[in-house]
């Protein structure tokens, strides 16, 4: 049985520090190459339609939740909560493998947008609105909302934190502060009405899905023999 499983404690010597300087050249490689392809690819995506768009509604969820421009930031916070996890990782093997499932989640995602293209009603722009939001709907068109990749990253980052942090001093409170900011995320997703609710319940199940991938992997290595 091999030892590489993402739940493996290390010696007390072993701090946040040196989780983070641990492969920190495939980190900054996988992070480069994953996220340059990711809004090649979704950028393209939303520019490039071959099928009619579809629009999704606002429901009553949507209707209870207040248009609120100012929490752009909080949504784009994504951005900081998506290398936790990979960061804190010391083996290889548990990089590539938290990979597959996030580039699984995001292939996932592209293929609902080629073939079933989706655009949700967006607030129309206002004299004085935040500067951060003006320039997030600027350069994201509001297509390709279902499934919300944003809370689909969101959800499937906060699970991969959630196993990772286990093997750390004082995991609880780092997990709680995860889970907070992910909800944070989710609710800004609504609330910047970059997505309605349909968009973001599948968004969630989607990222639940690629992290039972990853899991599957996971376990899959834990139980073949190492024979190298």
């Amino acid at each position: 049985m091999t030892t590489d499983s993402f739940n493996t404690r290390l010696p007390s010597k072993n701090t946040v520090w040196t989780r983070i300087l641990s492969q920190w050249k495939l980190k900054l490689f996988l992070t480069l190459t994953i996220s340059l392809a990711h809004w090649s690819i979704y950028f393209g995506l939303e520019r490039l339609t071959f099928f009619p768009k579809t629009l999704i509604p606002s429901g009553p969820i949507d209707h209870l939740i207040p248009f609120s421009p100012n929490l752009a930031i909080a949504y784009a916070s994504l951005n900081f909560l998506v290398p936790v996890a990979p960061v804190l990782m010391v083996s290889s093997k548990q990089l590539i493998r938290f990979s597959i499932g996030l580039i699984s989640v995001l292939l996932c995602g592209y293929l609902v947008f080629f073939f079933f293209p989706t655009t949700c009603p967006r607030p129309p722009l206002e004299a004085g609105t935040n500067s951060l939001y003006r320039w997030i709907v600027k350069i994201d068109y509001p297509l390709n909302a279902f499934p919300s990749l944003h809370a689909a990253i969101a959800v499937y980052a906060a699970l991969g934190c959630n196993r990772i942090m286990n093997s750390i001093r004082h995991h609880r409170a780092f997990i709680a502060t995860i889970w907070i900011w992910t909800a944070v995320i989710l609710y800004t997703t609504l609330a910047t009405k970059q997505h309605v609710f349909a968009d973001v319940f599948a968004g969630v199940f989607l990222g639940i899905s690629g992290y039972f991938l990853f899991v599957t992997l996971e376990r899959s290595a834990i139980q073949t023999p190492d024979l190298g």
